[in-house]
């Protein structure tokens, strides 16, 4: 049997790569995770990153594998596979280089993040996309490519029922949450909650739960303490809780900035859109691609769209999971990468 290696530099909190271990296994693969034996955190964000990326990459250099699946966003895990010619699948989840662009500003360590992408997709045998949004960077490469939504898994449930796990928070009954889950970052919209939670506390029964961890969390907890009774602020929670926490909600929000990367992010590759549809939940957005499955409004006009949403006038999302949806193109792109040996 074939033997598959799964690469992602933190695997451990990488949804997908569970999910794509799960479906090999299942279907009789030898599939492994690599997981980088450097973690550290010392010397400073840009020097830590440096060292465990070094040693990740000397690592995957070493190891054979008849396959390998490389998880893009920091794409330099495909470097050793390129420059060895190794045969990789190259699942384009997001764009890199621009979201360092949207973050850091136009540097060097964005032109290099987009060297790398570059000579991953061209070098690549395989690549797999997670959203139709992002066909067209793919094209210039010309390879065969297959579309995988980024799903949750039928196992995506809660643990504690949703009125226990609202009173062990402090939710009242008539209390309407309205939920953030994500990274705090300026690219994922955390700049935005000041002014949300500025309107949202001016409605008793509104409360606004955030969860998640990143460079505004200090601010989250400054927050939490001048809006006490309507925000509060969790912190970075395990995976197999975030379930509770949008069982237990009314509205979820994915607050993004408007900009030249807005067209890349759907339900198909936005795996907490998809998590909240599970639920059926009305899903407020702001800054990423049209689609029937929520309601998409100007940043400015967020808090409008959530009172709207708590009145029932948002679309109901249709659920969509990983096995039904996703799992079978997962099977067509690794029978066709080894019956194909010379795409």
């Amino acid at each position: 049997m074939k033997k598959i290696i799964l690469l992602a530099t933190e695997p451990e909190i990488d949804p997908r790569t569970r999910k794509i271990y799960v479906s090999l296994k299942k279907h009789g693969y030898h599939p492994k995770v690599l997981y980088p034996k450097v973690k550290t955190r010392k010397g400073g964000r840009t020097i830590s990153a440096l060292l465990r990326y070094t040693a990740y990459m000397l690592q995957i250099s070493i190891t054979k594998a008849d396959l390998y699946w490389v998880a893009n966003a920091p794409d330099i895990v495909a470097i050793p596979l390129f420059l060895l010619k190794r045969r990789y699948v190259y699942d384009f989840r997001s764009v890199w280089s621009k979201e360092m662009e949207a973050e850091l500003g136009k540097t060097l360590w964005s032109r290099l993040a987009r060297l790398i992408e570059i000579l991953a997709m061209k070098n690549a045998k395989i690549i797999v996309l997670n959203s139709d949004t992002l066909q067209e960077d793919a094209k210039p490469y010309n390879r065969p490519s297959f579309l995988i939504p980024n799903y949750p898994l039928k196992d995506f449930k809660p643990t504690i029922p949703r009125q226990k796990f609202r009173q062990i928070h402090g939710a009242a009954e008539d209390s309407k949450i309205v939920l953030y889950v994500g990274r705090l970052s300026r690219v994922e919209g955390a700049d935005l909650i000041p002014n949300l939670i500025k309107e949202l506390s001016k409605h008793n029964t509104i409360k606004l739960w955030i969860v998640g961890g990143g460079s505004f969390q200090d601010l989250m907890k400054r927050l939490q303490k001048k809006h006490p009774k309507n925000m509060k602020y969790f912190g970075w929670q395990p995976y197999n809780q975030i379930p509770n926490f949008i069982n237990a909600s009314d509205v979820c929000i994915v607050p993004r900035h408007r900009d030249h990367n807005s067209p890349y992010y759907n339900e198909k590759g936005v795996l907490k859109i998809s998590e909240y549809m599970l639920f059926k939940k009305p899903i407020v957005c702001s800054g990423i691609a049209p689609s029937n499955q929520y309601l998409l409004l100007e940043e400015d006009n967020l808090v409008h769209g959530i009172l709207e949403a708590l009145k029932g006038n948002a679309p109901i999302p249709t659920p969509k999971t990983w096995e039904e949806d996703a799992e079978p193109e997962l099977l067509t792109t690794l029978k066709t990468a080894f019956e194909n040996q010379n795409c």
